[in-house]
């Protein structure tokens, strides 16, 4: 199949529904609403294309964006690539994409991190600190600097970059117990996503309840 080709198959399985709902959450006018298992089977069907995906990428269309996360071949890509990949990204999910299926089949992640991390963007700063969590996860090292950063930028941070930042302090609390109530008062001081609705059934994304959830889950 050639871009074209797909785009005309992604504009077939729009859903208006789930358009109207992206939309809402970001995502512009510039996609069909594809229900995300269909993109992830045409992926399959397509397997590796790396110049098909810089394609897909290049036409700014969410849905063929967000298959190209599929189908490119990190190995072929620079930092200086993804970094300009980024650049085009809107909105949150296709950055999630790129750094949840792509960036992990690369060694870049720590040439990036920085960069997106302080970045300005919404979608680019979601994504490092996204990278920052992981970074914590792993390098003990890396706490001190974190926690001084999110106490100091996290409440004023775009939403989708500020989710990613929380979602690092919980990480901390969760797996430093040096650290938990430090990252406690930090949260109980923000308030970031305290008042964030919630599903029945499902845990709160606001940092004390979360990291209590999940320490419980350690026990």
């Amino acid at each position: 199949m050639t871009s074209g080709e797909i785009l005309k198959q992604l504009e077939a399985w729009g859903d208006p529904k789930m358009r109207a709902v992206n939309m809402k959450h970001g995502a512009g006018e510039n996609h069909f609403g594809v229900n995300l298992s269909k993109l992830r089977t045409l992926a399959k069907q397509l397997k590796t294309n790396h110049p098909l995906a810089l394609e897909l990428w290049a036409t700014g269309n969410v849905d063929a964006m967000l298959l190209a996360s599929l189908i490119m071949n990190p190995k072929e890509l620079t930092a200086k690539d993804l970094d300009a990949m980024m650049k085009k990204v809107s909105y949150f999910k296709i950055s999630d994409w790129l750094v949840s299926y792509v960036l992990p089949k690369t060694k870049l992640a720590d040439d990036l991190l920085g960069r997106w991390r302080d970045s300005k963007a919404e979608c680019s700063g979601r994504a490092g600190w996204s990278l920052m969590a992981d970074k914590v996860k792993a390098d003990a090292s890396t706490v001190e600097e974190a926690l001084q950063t999110i106490e100091a930028e996290m409440k004023k941070a775009p939403f989708r970059k500020q989710e990613s930042m929380n979602y690092c302090l919980v990480m901390i609390g969760a797996n430093y117990p040096e650290h938990r109530q430090r990252a406690i008062d930090i949260a109980n001081k923000l308030e970031v996503l305290k008042d964030y609705p919630v599903p029945k059934g499902c845990t709160s994304p606001f940092a004390p309840i979360w990291i209590d959830y999940l320490v419980q889950r350690q026990k």
